[in-house]
């Protein structure tokens, strides 16, 4: 393509090879002695192709991402105060303690208090459905050249914010607001600030693992979302033929078209109950019995959503599983650590030294894991390419070639 009215040369591109081996072998193999001059990345299903940023140069890619990371970091920062502030609800006393006008109402309407206690967690999973949409903005400056790579990127972001923000704040929230200022003098009192609000947040994470998942299992077994959305559709947009009816204008989207699944957005909750799992097992048992029925009800909802409404195209080839099994390591290195600073400070002289032999079993595993494990999970060995080469030897599989061609290309070409 050359540069004018057709549009600017751009600097990368779609190659279709005859072979899976070979294209095995261009993913990774070192094409140039420079850094960053060749790059070669495993090509997205060809309907999840952002093609806005194919071919965008390095200098690009690099003030996204260091764009996104920044916003990232500012944002995690700044959403403590809502979240804070959220999640303080559930502890009526310190938080009447702290804002004074919020007592003043208590007293002239004492209804409010267990009021405020039961809509606690609701007001954060209202937080927490906000992330999805900011964080997918944050995410698009990276210059991601699949969907599914975008929806990777968003999950690492939301699996952070679930164990930084609505686990680990909303455990110190309810202490916070009364002990601020002394944290802020002397950082290392927030270890003891954790050992003594951890335990009492129990029933808090409990009652919010329960509303999480009656929440999810009402809006995606009921469709109401989509339902609203269709029923708007009806009455805005263009509706003069059939063919306009069953399309989607800007967000509203008829009943019959699949959306897709949000995979990260329901991944990132599950590191979010993994993580309460991990820490209150040993805490509070009683919350390992109720997070199995999450678990169960979870898994028969959705078992049933992928089988009647979404669809598996495209597929990401699993990005999403892999960085999953990650954080969950990670998690349960976060949770040990913190166990053991709980027990340390509860002054556990058997319970305490029994710890480290975990923690350093778990180090040494992640480690070991770290080696080649997530590189061999991340490429398709060379045996298996020659035996898939070998069954598609007399399959023509020219078909796949236009797929690959610019949707306004198609157009003009008219053929495809």
């Amino acid at each position: 393509m050359t540069s004018g009215e057709d549009g600017e040369t751009l600097s990368g591109g779609l190659v279709v090879f005859k072979k899976l081996s070979e294209a095995q072998a261009a993913l990774q193999m070192i094409h140039h002695e420079h850094p960053f001059s060749m790059e070669v990345l495993d090509a997205p299903d060809p309907e999840d192709v952002c093609w806005e940023n194919v071919g965008l140069h390095h200098k690009q890619l690099q003030l996204g991402m260091l764009a996104s990371f920044g916003l990232t970091s500012a944002m995690c920062l700044f959403w403590t105060i809502p979240v804070s502030f959220v999640a303080g609800l559930s502890s009526v006393e310190a938080l009447r303690e702290g804002v004074p006008f919020i007592d003043d109402m208590c007293d002239a309407l004492p209804f409010l208090v267990p009021l405020l206690e039961i809509l606690a967690p609701q007001f954060l999973i209202i937080l927490d459905s906000l992330l999805p949409l900011i964080l997918g903005y944050i995410s698009s400056f990276e210059g991601l050249v699949s969907g599914s790579l975008l929806e990777t990127s968003l999950f690492q972001k939301l699996a952070a914010f679930m164990i930084i923000q609505t686990f680990f704040v909303s455990a110190l929230s309810g202490s916070v607001l009364k002990e601020l200022e002394e944290i802020l003098d002397n950082p290392t009192t927030i270890v003891d600030l954790l050992a003594r609000s951890l335990p009492a947040q129990s029933t808090f994470f409990l009652q919010m693992g329960i509303v999480q998942t009656v929440t999810t299992f009402a809006i995606e077994g009921l469709r109401i979302v989509d339902i609203a959305l269709a029923i708007v559709r009806r009455f805005v947009g263009p509706n003069l033929t059939h063919k306009e009816r069953h399309e989607t204008y800007i967000v509203f989207r008829p009943l019959n078209e699949d959306k897709g699944f949000e995979m990260a957005e329901y991944t990132s909750t599950l590191v979010f109950f993994f993580m309460i799992l991990l820490v209150y097992s040993v805490i509070a048992p009683l919350v390992t019995i109720v997070l199995a029925g999450c678990f169960v009800v979870m898994g028969t909802l959705f078992r049933h959503q992928f089988v009647y409404i979404y669809t598996d195209y495209p597929d990401s080839g699993g990005a999403i599983w892999v960085l999953f099994i990650q954080i969950i390591t990670k998690c349960l290195l976060i949770a040990e650590i913190t166990i053991f600073g709980l027990l340390a400070l509860k002054r556990s002289i058997f319970a305490t030294p029994l710890m480290l032999p975990l923690i350093i079993i778990t180090v040494l595993f992640q480690c070991y894991i770290n080696q080649k494990h997530w590189h061999v999970a991340s490429r398709l060995p060379s045996r298996k390419c020659f035996q898939r080469d070998r069954i598609n030897e007399d399959r023509d599989l020219r078909f796949f070639g236009p797929k690959y061609i610019q949707p306004e290309l198609r157009k003009r070409i008219g053929t495809f």
